[in-house]
């Protein structure tokens, strides 16, 4: 169940599965081919990145070295990020691609990080996922006996524990779902058919190693929202549908979920319990899986307020292209890939491996981001040393694609200034309720 959403939660994650990505050295000629981002570039001005977070290092990324290069490989400027992970280069003309080469415990060897069509002008922000924090401890959370209970469920936010016992279920707590000394506490029962049959829910102190005690707390009959997708293509009959509840930040659930769903009509309807009087909004995430083994999948996840009773999504411009898998053409040092229509997303998230045939043994990763209207990505020359970072004589290239596109996002522009944000799981998490995020891979990433 959610393949591809477990597929997004890191720029770790993503890394390390790499090695298990899709796709051949091959050379190809597809009929489309990059598009100018750039048409008006403007004049020649600073571009700016900080880094944070990545790779097993909490808070700035120091140390890592920071190129501009113009399409063609000529050097613009350089730079290595400070104590607040800032690094930035002055001159840069639009169009350039900004690459840096991440200086932390976790991180490959050989990676490099490259950002297409910079603009002076750019902020870009380049960080995985809030950290929870170090855990405070266990505590074993106590819930009141449910007469149709199958499995009791508990979060605090940060973390879910289940069992058939009420009487002890053991909980992890971090500092993210620790406010003031407290935690916002949300239980739930599933029966026999896993359908949640109530919930309850209350705010306790945190003492780590002591029991919280939740039997005082009546058990709730659930809300519902109805959800309806319209106008599903014929290419998306397969469905995966997850709902979790949210509280500021903090993501409860999955309280519904359905795997691998045949979708033969092309309208849906269905109807997920949730609680009538916790969280501020319901995040719903569809997972459709293609017909057909040349496509690959797309996600839509939407963040519904909690006043709101109903979703309804129509499907019939919405969804983004589904994508081929990316190949590597060796002659012209680019990876190339197609599209179908669809809705354009804001922009394009392409990892590959490589490993180098001539007996060095050296491998290396890039991971890159480009506008959307792009399906090819050239190679730039780059200037000694960083030239060892390029792909010299390789072997087969593995690599995943992402398109995305959110609804709270200005387009390609704004896309590029919050690095790997839009794909990181919890990019909803901080967009406020009404916001859609849509994902489409290449077969093989998903």
């Amino acid at each position: 169940m959610g393949a591809m959403r477990a597929r997004l939660r890191s720029a770790s994650l993503l890394l390390a599965l790499a090695a298990g990505a899709c796709g051949d050295v091959r050379t190809l000629s597809p009929d489309a081919t990059a598009l100018d981002a750039t048409p008006d570039a403007p004049a020649a001005g600073t571009v700016t990145i900080e880094i944070y977070n990545l790779f097993g290092n909490e808070g700035p990324l120091e140390g890592t070295d920071v190129i501009v290069v113009t399409p063609e490989g000529t050097l613009v400027g350089e730079a290595a990020t400070d104590g607040d992970g800032r690094a930035s280069i002055d001159d840069v003309p639009g169009g350039s691609i900004l690459l840096f080469f991440p200086a932390a415990p976790d991180a490959p060897e050989h990676l490099v990080v490259a950002i297409y069509d910079v603009q002076p002008g750019d902020e870009i922000v380049f960080t995985d996922e809030e950290s929870q924090g170090d855990s405070l401890g266990n505590m074993t959370v106590v819930l009141p006996v449910h007469g149709e209970a199958g499995t009791y469920h508990v979060s605090n936010g940060c973390r879910e524990a289940s069992g058939s016992d009420p009487s002890g279920i053991g909980l992890p707590f971090y500092p993210g779902c620790v406010i003031e000394d407290e935690a916002d506490m949300l239980a739930w029962v599933t029966d026999a058919s896993e359908q949640v049959v109530a919930f309850l829910d209350a705010r306790r102190p945190f003492a780590a190693a002591m029991p919280m005690d939740l039997q005082d707390v009546p058990w709730q009959e659930p809300d519902t929202l109805d959800v309806k997708l319209t106008s599903v293509p014929p290419e998306a009959r397969r469905l995966d549908m997850t709902s979790d509840q949210m509280l500021d930040r903090r993501r409860y659930g999955a309280l519904y979920q359905t795997d691998m769903l045949d979708l033969p009509d092309p309208d849906f309807e269905t109807s997920a319990a949730r609680p009538a009087s916790f969280g501020d909004s319901t995040i719903v995430s569809f997972d459709f899986m293609a017909n057909q083994s040349s496509l690959g999948a797309q996600q839509l996840q939407a963040r519904v307020d909690g006043d709101s009773d109903e979703l309804e999504i129509d499907l019939s411009s919405t969804l983004l292209p589904w994508y081929s898998t990316p190949a590597y053409d060796v002659g012209q040092k680019k990876m190339i890939w197609s599209r179908t229509d669809g809705h354009e997303p804001d922009g394009h998230f392409l990892l590959f491996t490589w490993s180098d045939e001539g007996g060095g043994g050296t491998q290396g990763i890039w991971y890159t981001i480009s506008p959307p209207g792009w399906t090819e990505l050239p190679l730039p020359a780059l200037p000694p040393p960083w030239d060892e970072e390029l792909p010299q004589d390789p072997g087969p290239i593995n690599a995943l694609i992402l398109a995305v596109e959110s609804s709270a996002v200005d387009g390609w522009d704004a896309t590029r200034q919050l690095g790997i944000g839009l794909v990181l799981e919890d990019a909803l998490h901080a967009a406020p309720p009404g916001t859609t995020i849509l994902r489409s891979s290449a077969p093989g990433d998903n």
